[in-house]
C-alpha cells in the first residue's frame, strides 16, 4: 500500500541539541578515527555513532531534558561523521598523489615514453619538483589548485547526491513502500536509548555485554599488554589450501560483529552467497592449475606461499578487473528487471512534475530536485571537460547524468529488499568506460566527473526509519548538510596535522605502508592499459551472470530449489571471509537462536536489538582501545 494514503504527524529531530551532539562527534571522533585508520586500516564509524548517542542521551537525562526519539534518530545517523578516515575526505586524494608522484611506480610506468610522475597535472597535486612537499602542509599556495578542484567536485557531487537521494526516497519509500529491513536495527537502538522499553532492554543489554566482553579481550587488553589473543582483523589459513587449491584463499574474520550481522541476513541468501564465493575461489585456483592460458598474467604471477592480501591484490589486477565489470553490468540488468516497479514509479513521479507535490516527506518538488540533480552533474561535467577535453564530452555526460541515476535505482532496490546495497556498483565503471576509448593520459582515468547515487539506498533506509519513528524526513537533509561540512573541514585539519607529524606513508602510520603502494601499482596498471581488459571478457562475464540468475530464478519458481539472486551477486564480490561470517551468523540465527528464545516469532522480535547491542558493546571497547593506543604512543613532558 502506498504511503501517500497516510499522513503521520512528524516531529522535529534536527534541533540544537542533536546538532550539538553531531558537532561534538566530529570534533572528538574524527581525529581519533583518522588516527585509527592510519594505524590499523579501519576507522571508528560504529564506536563514534554509539558512544556519541549514548553520551548525549545520558547527558540530556542528567539535565532532566531527555532527548526525544526523533532527536535520538538524527543524532544516531549524524554521529557517523565521527567515522571519517584518512581515505574518505577529498584531501586524502591529494595526499595520495603526493606519494604517487614520488613513488617508484610513477617512474617505472610510462605513457609514450613519459613517466607518470610528469603527467600528474597541478590541479591534482603540485609538480614533482615543488618545494611544498618539504613543508608537509596543505595550507600553502602550491596546493591551492588541487584543493580548489577537489572542493568544487565535492560540492557538485553533494548537490547531485542529496537531490537524487530525495527523488529515490520518494519513489521507493513513499510510493513503493520497500521494507529496508536494516531500518529496524536502527530503530531498535534508537528506541532503546530514548525509551528503554522492556521488550528491547533485556536482549540489547545481554548482547551489549557479550560484545563488550569480546572487545575487552580482543581490543582493550592488547592495547595494555601488546599481546593479541586473536589476530586482527582476520586469521589467514590460505597456506593450508596451497597443495589442494593453489590460488584460493581461506581467511576467517575475527571481529564478533562480522558474524552477528548475519542474524538479519536471510539464510537462503547467505547460503547462496557462500556457494558463489567458494565458486570464485575455485575458479581462481583452476586458472592457475587447469586453465593457465586463459589468464596467463594471473597464473604466471602466482607462487606458493602467497597469503590472503597478496593473492587478493594480484588476482584483482591480473584476473578479476574485467570480469567484475561484466558481473556488474549483468547484475545491474537483472536487478533492474526485478526492480522494474520502482523504476516505473520514479518515472511516473517525474511525469507529474507540473502538478502540485503530494509528498508526505516534506522534500522539495520533483522538478526542484531534478533541476538540482542536473545542476550538480552538469557542473561537474563542464569542469571535467574544461580540464580534460581529450575525452569526448558525451562520455562524462552519460556517466554522470545517466549512469548515476541508474546506480541510485539499482542500489535502492537491492537495499530495500535484503538490507544490503549490491557490491560492485559503481565500482570501476568510470575506469572501464575510459579504458574502451583511445584516450592516453593520467588524469582522465583517475579524476572522473561526479558519479553519484551510491548513497541513495542508505538515505532511503534512513527515510524509512524516520517514518517509523515519526521524525521529519527533511531533517535528514539538514543533518546531511551539517555532516558534509563538518567532515570536510575537520577532516582537512586532522589529516593535515597527522601529515605534519610524520610522512605518509611511514612506519608511524603502518596501514599506509601497504595501502599506498597497492593503490599506486593498480593506478599505474590502469592508466598504462596494463590490465587484462577486453570487451569480450566483459560481455562474456555479463552473459554468464545473467544466465545463472535466469536459471536460478526459473528453478526456484518451478521446482522450489533454494535460490537468492541477491545472495549470488553478493558472493561474486564479497569474498570468502565476508561470505563465511555472514553465512555462519545467518545459520546460527536461523536454526539455533529460535530454540533458545522460545520460537521463531520471538527471535524475529529480538534479533534487531541483539545486533544493535553487540555492535554497541564491541564498538565501545574498540573506541577505548584506540584512545589508549594513542595515549601510549604520545610523548609526555614530565615536570622534571
Amino acid at each position: 500500500m502506498s504511503l501517500e494514503q497516510t499522513r503521520p504527524q512528524f516531529k522535529p529531530g534536527f534541533t540544537w541539541r542533536s546538532a550539538l551532539g553531531i558537532i561534538g562527534s566530529a570534533l572528538i571522533f574524527i581525529p581519533v578515527s583518522m588516527y585509527a585508520s592510519l594505524l590499523l586500516g579501519a576507522g571508528l564509524g560504529g564506536p563514534a555513532v554509539f558512544a556519541t548517542t549514548v553520551l548525549m542521551v545520558e547527558l540530556s537525562k542528567l539535565f532532566r531534558q531527555p532527548l526525544t526519539r526523533q532527536e535520538t534518530l538524527i543524532l544516531y545517523y549524524g554521529a557517523g561523521v565521527g567515522g571519517v578516515t584518512w581515505g574518505t575526505t577529498f584531501v586524502s586524494l591529494i595526499l595520495y598523489r603526493t606519494y604517487f608522484i614520488h613513488s617508484p611506480f610513477a617512474f617505472a610506468y610510462k605513457i609514450n615514453g613519459v613517466p607518470l610522475a610528469k603527467l600528474v597535472p597541478v590541479w591534482m597535486a603540485p609538480p614533482y619538483s615543488s618545494p611544498a612537499y618539504n613543508v608537509r602542509s596543505f595550507f600553502q599556495p602550491a596546493f591551492a589548485p588541487a584543493i580548489a578542484y577537489y572542493a568544487a567536485m565535492s560540492a557538485f557531487g553533494f548537490i547531485a547526491e542529496i537531490s537524487i537521494d530525495m527523488m529515490i526516497a520518494r519513489a521507493f519509500v513513499e510510493v513503493e513502500n520497500y521494507p529496508f529491513p536494516y531500518a529496524n536495527v536502527d530503530v531498535s537502538f534508537v528506541t532503546f536509548m530514548s525509551e528503554r522499553p522492556k521488550s528491547y532492554t533485556k536482549p540489547f543489554l545481554m548482547a551489549m555485554s557479550i560484545g563488550a566482553a569480546f572487545g575487552l579481550l580482543v581490543y582493550l587488553i592488547p592495547s595494555l599488554t601488546g599481546f593479541y589473543l586473536i589476530p586482527l582483523p582476520y586469521v589467514d589459513f590460505t597456506w593450508a589450501l596451497q597443495s589442494v587449491l593453489p590460488g584460493a584463499v581461506l581467511t576467517l574474520p575475527t571481529p564478533l560483529g562480522a558474524y552477528v550481522a548475519g542474524f538479519i541476513f536471510p539464510f537462503d541468501a547467505a547460503l547462496v552467497m557462500l556457494i558463489a564465493a567458494v565458486g570464485i575461489d575455485v575458479l581462481q585456483s583452476l586458472f592457475v592449475t587447469t586453465w593457465p592460458n586463459v589468464f596467463p598474467k594471473w597464473s604466471s604471477s602466482y607462487f606458493r606461499g602467497m597469503g590472503f592480501i597478496a593473492i587478493n591484490t594480484r588476482s584483482f589486477a591480473t584476473l578479476w578487473f574485467a570480469p567484475q565489470i561484466g558481473f556488474m553490468i549483468g547484475a545491474a540488468i537483472m536487478i533492474s528487471f526485478k526492480a522494474r516497479k520502482g523504476i516505473v514509479s520514479v518515472f511516473k513521479a517525474l511525469g507529474r512534475l507540473g502538478r502540485k507535490s503530494t509528498s508526505i516527506l516534506g522534500f522539495p518538488s520533483m522538478l526542484t530536485l531534478l533541476l538540482l540533480y542536473l545542476l550538480g552533474t552538469l557542473s561537474s561535467v563542464a569542469l571535467f571537460n574544461y580540464l580534460i577535453p581529450q575525452i569526448p564530452v558525451w562520455l562524462p555526460l552519460v556517466m554522470s547524468v545517466g549512469f548515476s541515476f541508474f546506480v541510485a535505482v539499482v542500489i535502492s532496490a537491492t537495499q530495500g529488499t535484503v538490507g544490503f546495497a549490491p557490491p560492485g556498483i559503481p565500482g570501476w565503471s568510470w575506469m572501464a568506460a575510459v579504458y574502451l576509448t583511445p584516450y592516453e593520459g593520467y588524469p582522465g582515468f583517475l579524476s572522473p566527473p561526479s558519479i553519484v547515487g551510491g548513497a541513495a539506498g542508505g538515505f532511503s533506509q534512513m527515510t524509512r526509519s524516520a517514518l517509523i519513528t515519526e521524525t521529519k524526513p527533511i531533517d535528514l537533509v539538514k543533518m546531511s548538510i551539517l555532516t558534509a561540512i563538518l567532515g570536510t573541514t575537520v577532516g582537512l585539519i586532522s589529516i593535515n596535522y597527522f601529515w605534519s607529524v610524520a610522512p605518509i606513508p611511514s612506519a608511524v602510520y603502518p596501514a599506509t605502508i601497504f595501502a599506498y603502494p597497492v593503490s599506486a601499482q593498480t593506478d599505474s596498471l590502469i592508466v598504462t592499459r596494463g590490465l587484462t581488459f577486453t570487451p569480450q571478457i566483459i560481455l562474456g562475464s555479463a552473459i554468464i551472470v545473467m544466465a545463472i540468475i535466469a536459471v536460478g530464478e526459473a528453478l526456484h519458481k518451478w521446482t522450489g530449489m533454494l535460490w537468492s539472486t541477491f545472495g549470488f551477486l553478493f558472493g561474486l564480490y564479497a569474498g570468502f571471509p565476508t561470505a563465511f561470517s555472514l553465512f555462519f551468523g545467518s545459520a546460527v540465527g536461523f536454526y539455533a537462536m529460535p530454540r533458545l528464545v522460545g520460537g521463531r516469532e520471538s527471535w524475529n522480535s529480538y534479533k534487531a536489538p541483539v545486533v544493535a547491542g553487540e555492535a554497541f558493546g564491541e564498538g565501545l571497547a574498540l573506541f577505548f582501545a584506540t584512545v589508549l593506543a594513542m595515549l601510549t604512543k604520545s610523548a609526555w613532558l614530565w615536570p622534571w
